[in-house]
């Protein structure tokens, strides 16, 4: 159905959505030409180029050549482009692109100039306004039928205040230009599963540099399938409650005490992610780096909600939550690397350990030092005293570990692991892995059935390869 005037009321039908949109309301004119659309992003970076676009319609009866259309920023005029020729009821889309290097609001408007004897120009300029700031970025997702944004309404003020830009997202599937340009992305308790594509979408944006907050206790398999990358899975369970158990970290600075209300279920958390906060022993807030993004995972929406977000020290968390996800990845507290990834029996690994302290916090800690078979069983090798761990604190070794040459050492996947624990609870403060594999080149090692610290007592079989 193309455009109709009807009864001298120009309209324009959508043949997508069927709707039917008025653009204008007046006598039908011999001359007049109008913005009907303007595109424009909300948000932009300073320096980032951004991409304009307006649809020039001409609802006049006459032709009209060499159309004008102008770009203004603030009511001053920066780029103009011609239509060389409109037939009546025809529209054209023209584009623009402009930046700036200095943070603030713009009004960006199109202007259609008039053509001889156009008396009604009403229609002949649309504007939006822009927002060019460096500021977090924060998208709340409304989509498989999440909490509302309206029930964060206080979290959502706090951090509008601290001057960050907050969306929402309605439409589904979640795609990757979705997420684009947004620091952090929070799902308040989904209640439906997220699709194979959206899951990954969502963390191929982790791992590239992304924030996301997975919030809620009801439908824990929706929350695992979201978070289990990252090392993070959730079972029911829960306790409710103020708890102060609390391992140091940037997510909870400032925070001495948090409260639950309803928790319906808990997290169990595997390498890379850290529980650091616990209600009664259980696990209610963790938190992962994956890849160059982060990931946290809290099992109870009521401690961020307007329910309960007053309570203790949860607003304070609620930030910390949002400025960790956001900001950029902090050097590793233990770095362990090795000088290879692939070995063989006799070989010497040369393991390198670096500790540090990024944060402005003192740490009194003790160090282990593990192996990780290929059938999944190992050792904690080393387990160092006590000893304390001040900003700034930096020491890098890096020492020989021998493989033996011995039938006893499988071909397979090998991991070192190096923890730092509280020296006072034994609480995970920070962990870190490196994999290398162990080839024979000569025998296969097939089967131990029992093995003695004196090797006695042993069964098993040798076959060249």
């Amino acid at each position: 159905m193309p455009i109709t005037y009807g009864d001298q009321i120009p309209q324009i039908y959508d043949g997508v959505t069927g709707d039917v949109t008025l653009v204008s309301i007046h006598p039908v004119e011999d001359h007049d030409l109008a913005v009907t659309a303007l595109n424009v992003s909300r948000y932009a970076e300073p320096g980032e180029t951004v991409a304009i676009n307006a649809t020039i319609t001409n609802f006049g009866r006459s032709p009209e050549n060499n159309v004008t259309v102008e770009l203004l920023v603030d009511s001053s005029v920066v780029d103009s482009t011609t239509i060389p020729s409109l037939l009546s009821l025809e529209s054209s889309i023209v584009y623009f692109s402009w930046s700036t290097t200095t943070e603030g609001t713009y009004n960006i408007s199109v202007y259609v100039h008039p053509v001889p004897n156009e008396t009604y120009i009403a229609n002949n300029m649309k504007s939006a306004t822009i927002r060019i700031t460096y500021a977090v970025k924060v998208l709340f997702d409304q989509t498989h039928r999440t909490d509302r944004i309206g029930s964060y309404s206080k979290w959502v003020a706090d951090m509008e205040a601290a001057g960050y830009i907050v969306d929402e997202l309605y439409h589904e599937p979640i795609t990757a230009s979705d997420l684009a340009g947004y620091d952090v992305f929070i799902i308040p308790q989904a209640c439906y599963y997220y699709s194979s594509f959206e899951i990954s979408v969502i963390q191929s944006w982790v791992n590239g540099g992304g924030g996301l907050c997975v919030i809620g206790d009801d439908y824990p398999l929706i929350y695992t399938d979201l978070t289990d990358f990252a090392g993070i899975t959730w079972i029911s369970g829960g306790y409710e409650g103020y708890t102060s158990d609390i391992t140091p970290h940037p997510v909870t600075t400032g925070v001495s005490t948090a409260y639950f209300g309803a928790p319906l279920s808990e997290l169990m958390v595997s390498s890379p992610a850290q529980d650091i906060i616990r209600s009664y022993g259980t696990v209610m807030l963790a938190v992962s780096e994956v890849g160059a993004g982060r990931v946290v995972a809290i099992a109870d929406e009521d401690c961020l909600n307007d329910w309960d977000i007053d309570e203790a020290d949860n607003r304070v968390l609620g930030m910390n939550i949002i400025d960790w996800l956001a900001g950029p990845v902090d050097p590793k507290m233990i770095d362990l690397t090795t000088d290879k990834t692939e070995y063989q029996p006799g070989d010497v690994v040369m393991l390198t350990i670096n500790i540090t302290n990024p944060t402005s916090d003192t740490y009194r800690v003790y160090v282990e030092l593990g192996i990780t078979w290929p059938t999944g069983d190992g050792i904690t090798m080393f387990r160092s005293g006590g000893f304390y761990l001040t900003p700034g604190f930096s020491v890098e070794r890096t020492v020989p570990m021998p493989i033996p040459d011995s039938f006893i050492v499988p071909s397979g996947s090998y991991e070192y692991w190096g923890e730092f624990h509280d020296y006072y609870t034994d609480q995970l403060i920070a962990r870190d892995t490196v994999s290398f594999d162990v080839t024979r080149t000569s025998t296969t090692y097939a089967e131990i059935a029992d093995l003695s610290s004196e090797l006695t007592d042993v069964t098993y079989y040798i076959t060249p390869k």
